[in-house]
């Protein structure tokens, strides 16, 4: 079922080809069951469908390693298996300590993504967050996306240790002072004031590929996008084209409308502040889901930013009370006014 066309194996390559996913392992569990019974023929069946789809959606399988594993009985897991001789690979444990770690981008600008705003007890209001690149160091000044505040880092905590610097890859509690404290939250973004510093974004251009949709969208679409640790309703302005999925060229110049399993290069606009980086200079601030309430509909890629404004969206409220973003230019398609999702 999980190779299907519906089947849950085919979207999650999608998505991780799609984000920029390029180490895998494939495990294939449950050789114990007795439909199986360790059976060398069924595995290297498994390995011919999954290596199959793998190409299609444009992943070399020659280049991962397949796995067959009893997670619940251990085999293969950390200790080699006595019930299938015939595999000679790594172990799944041997497997994931290959990977090569990520880069960690200490040299890069700051960009630090505040997770949340808490209180602590003699403190007062901490905010937490993990460093994605760069180093901030206390008695320095940051600026903060999108709000464009500036403020001097007070203190910073490691795991409830007080510490001088963090650099990329840090979880970390910092403080800036009460007032500002007050006025920054989750999905915020601090950055460098005199290094590339962080900004808000007013329409950027996107590749998506949409995963479950119970009918075809079109411009004027609205979904929740969750980028880091923001999740901010974005409306498509304009759909360039739809893509190849595995190459990534375009197929249709100008399309009306997309469907489920559908991949297309679009322009949308945050309707309401946001701070993000194009993939390939911070991937993780530049990949982010699409979901319509709870559920996930698409994922996607930033792959150019049109707008940086320091004013940011300009908002009104409509005759039902509902804020509305104001476009000061034209968008593509004479898109003039987006509800805000009441979700959002």
């Amino acid at each position: 079922d999980g190779i299907s066309k519906e089947g849950g194996l085919r979207w999650s390559l999608l998505m991780a080809f799609t984000v920029g996913i390029r180490e895998l392992i494939v495990v294939i569990n449950k050789m114990d069951d007795k439909s199986v019974g360790w059976d060398e023929k069924r595995f290297l069946e498994i390995k011919a469908e999954v290596s199959t789809l793998m190409k299609k959606i444009g992943y070399n399988p020659v280049k991962f390693p397949f796995i067959p594993i009893s997670s619940f009985l251990g085999d293969n897991v950390a200790v080699r298996s006595s019930h299938m001789p015939y595999y000679e690979g790594p172990l799944l444990i041997d497997a994931m300590s290959d990977i090569p770690p990520l880069k960690r981008l200490f040299d890069a600008p700051l960009r630090l993504p505040i997770l949340d705003i808490i209180t602590v007890p003699k403190i007062g209001l901490v905010a937490i967050g993990k460093v994605i690149t760069g180093k901030i160091q206390t008695d320095t000044i940051i600026t903060i996306a999108p709000s464009g505040i500036t403020a001097k880092v007070l203190s910073i905590e490691h795991f409830h240790k007080p510490i001088q610097s963090a650099i990329a890859g840090d979880v970390i509690g910092f403080t800036l002072g009460r007032e500002v404290m007050k006025q920054i939250k989750s999905g915020n973004v601090c950055g460098d004031p005199n290094n590339h510093p962080p900004s808000l974004v007013s329409r950027f251009r996107a590749q998506i590929i949409l995963i479950s949709l119970p009918n075809s969208i079109s411009v004027g679409y609205t979904p929740i996008l969750d980028f880091h640790t923001s999740h901010t309703p974005c409306v498509i302005v304009d759909i360039e084209a739809k893509l190849d999925k595995r190459t990534g060229k375009d197929t249709e110049i100008g399309p009306s409308c997309l469907k489920a399993g559908e991949a297309a290069r679009v322009l949308m606009d945050p309707l309401l502040p946001l701070s993000i980086e194009v993939y390939p200079e911070f991937p993780l601030l530049g990949r982010f889901t699409m979901r319509e309430s709870r559920v996930i509909v698409g994922v996607g890629i930033v792959k150019e930013i049109l707008n940086r404004s320091p004013e940011g969206p300009q908002f009104i409220k409509n005759q039902q009370n509902k804020y509305c973003l104001l476009y000061t230019s034209p968008s593509p398609r004479d898109a003039t006014l987006s509800r805000i999702p009441s979700s959002a």
